[in-house]
């Protein structure tokens, strides 16, 4: 068994998608190439048992654990399409992490650096054909009260036409406990998204780290997709993140077949306030081939759907 440390990093969120899908777009778009630098000890630490081959690395009993608390947990993880098992094990590592902090959304000033760094390597291995994938087994996820679970994910990322990253994720089987409605929030969700390679390292930095300036990146979310029995949300989007809430902005279209069945679990499970509000949704949704539909919009912290400002304080 190894143990080091590792830095969190990406947590790409859709500001306005993120308000009613989880954060399963907030996936580990950019588990790059093998490690560039020394990880300070007081990012990360990683514990697993490992078993490599050519090109691929198998992982066993993963744990990971950030400095203010949250931890992951897996029982596997398995990576294929690196060019040689070190890298493989590294990449390995950081996918690890990295999922942890975008479920997290834990930021750690002391990683800035190191972010910077293993970005540009990621743009390096991206552009030179890497083409990483990544599937985790009995995954869980614990950031204080929350837990979320998950039997299995999986996220694949690769270079795109245009000097794009092309990324995928899913989730299955999930199930998240420590809030109010996990009746309500969704069993499985897929995600597929793009930005440019050139600025993966300023998105690392924006979200995992705490750079003194401000970082810019361009998301785009081609779809999504988030379901629990009858109930589904989909969309699409694209989001210009900066580590702000305040100087970040976002577009999206969102859809809801079963909004009904939402509001009546709401009201069911005495959730007053969440039911009026998806009740005042529903009001300002318009409608199409059977689903509630959305154009929603964040800019200088402001939300606005349907044209119509909401306000979230």
């Amino acid at each position: 068994m190894k143990i080091f440390a590792i830095p969190p990093a990406l947590f790409p969120v859709l500001t306005v998608s993120s308000v009613l899908a989880v954060p399963v777009l907030s996936a580990p778009v950019l588990a790059g190439s093998a490690l560039a630098a020394p990880v300070p000890g007081s990012c990360a630490v990683i514990r697993h048992d490992e078993t490599r081959s050519a090109g691929t690395v198998v992982q066993k009993n993963v744990t990971v654990s950030l400095p203010a608390g949250p931890s992951l947990k897996a029982s596997s993880l398995k990576v294929t399409g690196a060019k040689d098992a070190q890298s493989a094990s590294e990449l390995a590592d950081a996918a690890s992490v990295l999922f942890l902090t975008a479920m997290s959304n834990h930021h750690v000033a002391a990683c800035t650096d190191w972010l910077k760094a293993q970005g540009a390597a990621t743009e390096a291995a991206l552009e030179a054909g890497a083409r990483p994938s990544f599937s985790w087994s009995a995954l869980s996820v614990a950031n204080g009260r929350l837990t979320i679970q998950a039997q299995s994910a999986a996220f694949s990322v690769s270079q795109a036409d245009g000097g794009n990253a092309g990324a995928a994720l899913s989730l299955n089987g999930l199930n998240i406990q420590g809030t109010t409605i996990p009746d309500l929030l969704p069993e499985q969700a897929q995600a597929s998204f793009s930005m440019p390679v050139k600025e993966l390292s300023s998105l690392m930095q924006a979200v995992g780290g705490r750079p003194s300036g401000e970082p810019v990146a361009h998301v785009n979310i081609d779809s999504f997709s988030a379901s629990r029995g009858d109930v589904s949300l989909s969309g699409n989007g694209s989001a210009l993140l900066t580590g702000s809430q305040d100087t970040a902005q976002a577009s999206g279209h969102l859809e809801v077949a079963g909004l009904n069945t939402l509001i009546s679990a709401a009201q069911s499970d005495s959730q007053t306030k969440l039911a009026a509000g998806m009740v005042v949704a529903k009001l300002v949704s318009h409608k199409s081939n059977g689903r509630n539909t959305w154009d929603a919009s964040w800019k200088s912290g402001v939300l606005t759907v349907n044209g119509v400002p909401v306000p979230l304080r």
